[in-house]
């Protein structure tokens, strides 16, 4: 029964753990391994949809079942970073996409603890790769994170990497290489998220004039087609230039400073968003 699946190839404990039903979940691995088949289980990768379990246990959210997660990464420490879904998508894309802090939290916690204890050793670099790898979307788990304004999850992932030995550098700047990409900062700023803005621009180290190679577009252009002056005035104050222009724009037929931009389009707050500009 423990591993018969439903017609939708869920097996009963990751119809659990996907319907945040911790109390199931815990009897289901305590029967696995009352009959001998806990590493089995425990190790389970969904042949159809290519998810851990580790993956549907972040629906949990709640310090509640700790002991879930714990009992995971005790049997596959590597599992947080080495394993990814048919969508691309790791154990950080999960958290971050579905808002799921808690449970980001207990993860960094338990990773926390292995680390002090010396008890598994965790690659960090690896911790760090899974959090700049995009998934099919072309976004990061920094990218779901500025897309939904989490700055409580920047925080976590920030004093985790403070506190690790050595200490992880993360590129806050990290997207998938293509013509048209966005940063995480980019996205924050299409979304409207301020706060995330600032939390970017005061402690990720993220460059302000970072571009798109097709359109030269930074991220205060984008605060400028949103018509944000106050995004506009927190770019300005990190160093954006309203009238950058380098090399490669020169060459870019059509091309506008950010100035430019709100001199010669249609934007909301027109007005607002030229005195900011014309601000230096």
């Amino acid at each position: 029964m423990l591993f018969r699946p439903d017609r939708t190839g869920y097996i009963p404990i990751e119809a659990a753990l996907e319907s945040g039903n911790g109390a199931a979940a815990k009897m289901m691995l305590n029967e696995a391994e009352r009959v001998g088949s806990l590493d089995r289980l425990l190790g389970y990768r969904n042949p159809r949809y290519g998810h851990t379990l580790m993956m549907l246990a972040v629906h949990l959210n709640s310090r509640d079942f700790a002991d879930i997660f714990e009992r995971l990464l005790n049997f596959d420490r590597t599992i947080i970073y080495r394993c990814f879904d048919n969508e691309g998508k790791s154990v950080f894309h999960r958290c971050t996409e579905l808002r799921f802090d808690e449970s980001l939290d207990i993860i960094f916690s338990v990773m926390k603890n292995r680390i002090q204890r010396n008890s598994q050793q965790i690659d960090l670099s690896q911790i760090k790769e899974a959090f700049e790898m995009t998934d099919r979307k072309k976004y990061t788990p920094l990218h779901y994170i500025s897309s939904a304004g989490k700055v409580e999850m920047l925080a976590s992932l920030h004093n985790f990497c403070r506190n690790a030995k050595p200490q992880l550098q993360l590129n806050f700047d990290a997207c998938f290489k293509s013509s048209n990409l966005l940063t995480p900062l980019m996205l924050g700023v299409q979304k409207g998220q301020f706060e995330v803005c600032k939390w970017l621009l005061e402690n990720g180290s993220v460059d302000v004039h970072f571009k798109q190679h097709s359109t030269c577009l930074t991220a205060l252009h984008f605060a400028v087609r949103a018509g944000n002056p106050e995004l506009i005035s927190l770019l300005m104050k990190h160093g954006a230039n309203p009238k950058f222009r380098d090399s490669e724009c020169e060459g870019l037929d059509g091309y506008k400073t950010p100035l430019d931009m709100a001199v010669t389009e249609e934007i909301p707050n027109k007005e607002a968003c030229l005195r900011c500009l014309r601000r230096l």
